[in-house]
């Protein structure tokens, strides 16, 4: 918090749970999506190789067409247990953030920003229409949603182990061709 004429001022992290990304860390998450993984963007619901994920790396199919609000509880609790003290959290055209695992039941997931003029939502675990990448800082570990194919694609081998591990409780399934590179 900070203390300005005797106003105390909070910033959006204490104030929300979350920061937006600045621009110049956004910008390079987004090339790095872009050129490294090779990110291909495209309203389809047929099949096609979307993402190009270092190895290890896995795809899961959703099960069901709805997701329910508890898996979003479940997903984060993985990142807890690995011990993620932040993700970067990006949501195709739109706002980027920077968040804490840890405070994730806190955080407020949609407001009216007075300042910019427009609604900010933070993106779920589960796409929702959306392309959805949550990722560790330095890369160790990502978690990608494509919207249309209702694909969850996932790297970093302590993150792979214990997605398996609950693969059912999440309604995923593993994908014949499963993006190991």
């Amino acid at each position: 918090m900070a203390l300005q004429k005797g106003v105390i001022i909070m910033t959006n992290r204490e104030k929300y749970g979350y920061s937006l990304l600045g621009e110049d860390i956004e910008e390079s998450v987004w090339n790095t999506i872009f050129k490294k993984f090779k990110f291909i963007p495209k309203y389809a619901e047929f099949p096609y190789w979307w993402i190009n994920l270092p190895s290890p790396s896995r795809v899961y199919q959703l099960e069901l067409s709805t997701y329910e609000d508890d898996w979003n509880n479940d997903i984060n609790s993985l990142f807890v247990q690995l011990g993620s003290q932040e993700l970067y959290a990006l949501d195709w055209q739109h706002d980027c953030f920077v968040f804490s695992p840890n405070d994730y039941e806190k955080l407020v997931k949609e407001y009216y920003d007075e300042a910019r003029d427009c609604n900010v939502y933070f993106p779920n675990y589960y796409p929702n229409g959306d392309y959805h990448f949550f990722v560790d800082p330095n890369w160790r570990f990502g978690f990608f949603g494509h919207p249309w194919l209702k694909q969850i694609a996932v790297f970093g081998e302590d993150l792979i182990e214990h997605i398996n591990m609950n693969a059912k409780t999440l309604g995923l399934s593993f994908m014949e061709n499963n993006g190991d590179n």
